[in-house]
C-alpha cells in the first residue's frame, strides 16, 4: 500500500517502483484527468439517484395523504368520490412524470 501522508523530504511525489512507475509523466497526467473525470461522473450519478430517491419518497408519501382525504371528503357520495379521486390521480401522474425527469437528466 502506497503512503497517503508525504514524508519530509518525498514532497508528495509517487513512489519510482510499482505498476505506476512504467508510465511517462504525460502518461501519469492523463490517467489522472481520467481518473478524475470517473470520480466525478460517479458523484453526480450518486447526486441523481439520491435526488430521485428523496423525490419519489416525498410523493409516494403525498400521494397517500391526497388519496386519503380524498376518500375522507368525498363521505360516501360516488359523485365526490369520482372528482376528488381524478385529482389525486392527476397529482401521482405529475409526481411520476417529475420522478422519470431524473432518468432524462
Amino acid at each position: 500500500m502506497s503512503n497517503i501522508v508525504p514524508q519530509p523530504g518525498n514532497h508528495g511525489s509517487p513512489p519510482a517502483t510499482g505498476p505506476l512507475s512504467r508510465f511517462t509523466k504525460p502518461e501519469m497526467r492523463s490517467l489522472t484527468r481520467a481518473q478524475n473525470a470517473e470520480i466525478a461522473r460517479g458523484s453526480v450519478v450518486a447526486s441523481r439517484v439520491h435526488s430521485a430517491g428523496m423525490v419519489t419518497a416525498a410523493a409516494m408519501q403525498m400521494t397517500g395523504m391526497i388519496s386519503r382525504e380524498a376518500q375522507f371528503l368525498a363521505d360516501g357520495d360516488p359523485a365526490a368520490a369520482a372528482r376528488l379521486n381524478h385529482l389525486a390521480d392527476s397529482y401521482a401522474e405529475y409526481a411520476a412524470w417529475e420522478i422519470r425527469q431524473y432518468r432524462n437528466g
